[in-house]
């Protein structure tokens, strides 16, 4: 009889091995799934990465193909702006320049020029005034901001 309990407590201690070997497998298969859901999911987003680079490569060409042809087309403008430009300094070349030498004395009338010149300034002045009461709207008020009458009289002064 002894001998079948040592049978069966090595059964047990076998059946305990056994059953520990279980869940060690157990937890490594789930580790091991959880590896492949990653695995796949980092697939599928490395082919749509490699999608979008794919399709960034065939922006890039096109691109570049209309960037070499604005590139051909800017250059050609460019030799037509110098032919053009250098038919101009021909012609402006060819044209005689008369450049005269001496000018010519006048007498003057210091009062009379005082005279007039302070009449004319005088009307300029009074149409400027005019234009810029009409342009702010005053001729009508009685009141004014101080802001908007400051830059009135800057704007008076610098005719």
């Amino acid at each position: 009889m002894k001998q079948k309990l040592s049978f069966v407590y090595e059964k047990d201690d076998e059946i305990a091995k056994l059953s520990d070997e279980i869940i060690t497998l157990k937890k490594q298969l789930s580790e091991a799934t959880a590896y492949s859901e990653e695995a796949s999911k980092l697939r599928l987003e490395n082919r749509r990465l490699s999608d979008d680079i794919q399709s960034l490569n065939t922006r890039l060409k096109e691109v570049s193909f209309e960037n070499e042809l604005n590139i051909n087309e800017l250059h050609k403008k460019i030799k037509t702006l110098d032919d053009k430009e250098e038919s101009t300094k021909k012609v402006v070349s060819e044209i005689p320049v008369e450049i005269e030498d001496i000018d010519e004395m006048i007498d003057i009338n210091v009062p009379h020029l005082r005279d007039v010149l302070t009449s004319r300034l005088k009307d300029k002045q009074m149409e400027h005034i005019e234009s810029l009461i009409e342009s702010y709207g005053l001729r009508r008020k009685n009141q004014v901001k101080k802001s908007l009458m400051e830059k009135m009289l800057e704007e008076a002064i610098h005719i």
